[in-house]
């Protein structure tokens, strides 16, 4: 029975070791560098806020694109 629950501890651990994987492969599509003009410019929330690939809401396009967001939708996140 021991070996029951070993197997079963390795099979669980390795299933979550994959979807961590995935995950990280996921959020480093998800960032890539701010585009250059946010070193000048001065981002608000705007009342249209956008949830980022990273499942981070916010408060304006220009608040995700100046921290790195690839690509968001807009609305908040749920």
């Amino acid at each position: 029975m021991k070996k029951v629950y070993i197997l079963a501890f390795v099979f669980v651990t390795g299933l979550i070791s994959c979807a961590k994987e995935q995950l990280s492969a996921d959020l480093q599509n998800c960032m890539q560098p701010p585009p250059v003009w946010c070193a000048t410019v001065r981002c608000n929330p705007d009342g249209k806020p956008v949830c980022g690939c990273n499942k981070i809401t916010y408060g304006s396009a220009c608040e995700a694109q100046c921290a790195g967001i690839a690509s968001y939708t807009y609305g908040a996140c749920r």
